[in-house]
């Protein structure tokens, strides 16, 4: 298959050039399982036995804006499939807040320890 391209530009000298054959980029694999389906559940563990354990850990408001949500670690755990936009609808949270419980959410459910996940705020230093 011949192809004549021609340069689109007037003060372009108009030059005829031929590709033999086209670039065909490969095809990449679909994923048939959606996101939510990697999602491993919130369970309890040693850590948190209780999902209003987990949220007081959280900080962040966490514990108050997911009161209601955090019944049943099922309840909890749907609230996590849905991300931020089912936070986003419960409300009473900034964005940064919302990821970071998302991030929360997502190392427990991979059985890490709060210590490794949890953010402790940096402490004021005093001068003067």
């Amino acid at each position: 298959m011949m192809l004549n391209l021609y340069a689109s530009s007037s003060r372009l000298p108009r030059l005829a050039t031929t590709v033999s054959r086209l670039a065909v980029p490969a095809a990449r694999p679909i994923s048939t399982s959606p996101i939510s389906q990697a999602k491993k559940p919130l369970l309890p563990s040693a850590h948190a036995t209780e999902p209003m354990e987990l949220l007081t850990m959280i900080g962040h408001n966490a514990d108050k804006a997911l009161a209601d949500s955090a019944k049943s670690w099922e309840d909890l755990t749907r609230v996590w499939l849905k991300g931020s936009a089912k936070l986003e609808d419960i409300g009473g949270m900034s964005p940064s807040e919302r990821r970071y419980i998302l991030h929360c959410f997502n190392a427990y459910s991979k059985n890490k320890a709060p210590s490794e996940f949890l953010r402790t705020k940096k402490t004021k230093t005093f001068r003067g």
